[in-house]
C-alpha cells in the first residue's frame, strides 16, 4: 500500500538476504570462497555459486535470481532522471514485485534441495 518502488526494493532486500545467507552457508562448506559471500555483493555470490559444482541442479534458480538482481535491484533504489524513465520504472514495478516473489520462492526451495537452510 506504499509507493510501487518501495515494494520492489523490499523484495530485492529479502532476496539479497536469501542470497547472502546461502553464500555464507556455501562458504562454510567450502563450496565457494568466503570473500565471494561478503555482504553487499549478491551478484558476486551468485556468480561464485554458478561455477560451483555443488549448485549444478540449481542453475535455473541462480540464473533467474541473478537476472532479477541485475534488472530490478538497482533501478528500485535510484531516482529516475526524466519522465520517460519514471514512467517505465512505475510501469514495471508490479511485474517486478510479482516476479520477485516467484524468484524468492524458487531460490529458497533450490537452496534447501542443495542441503542449505533456505532461510534468511
Amino acid at each position: 500500500m506504499h509507493s510501487p518502488p518501495t515494494g520492489v526494493a523490499d523484495i530485492a532486500e529479502v532476496l539479497e538476504g536469501f542470497i547472502l545467507k546461502a553464500g555464507r552457508e556455501a562458504a562454510k562448506k567450502n563450496w565457494i570462497k568466503s570473500n565471494d559471500a561478503r555482504p553487499g555483493a549478491p551478484a558476486a555470490t551468485l556468480d561464485a555459486m554458478q561455477v560451483a559444482s555443488q549448485f549444478g541442479a540449481s542453475m535455473a534458480a541462480i540464473g533467474s535470481v541473478r537476472f532479477f538482481v541485475a534488472e530490478y535491484r538497482n533501478t528500485s533504489h535510484h531516482f529516475p532522471k526524466n519522465a520517460e524513465q519514471a514512467a517505465t520504472k512505475y510501469r514495471e514495478c508490479r511485474h517486478a514485485f510479482l516476479d520477485g516473489l516467484k524468484r524468492v520462492n524458487a531460490f529458497r526451495n533450490s537452496m534447501k534441495d542443495r542441503g542449505l537452510s533456505g532461510s534468511i
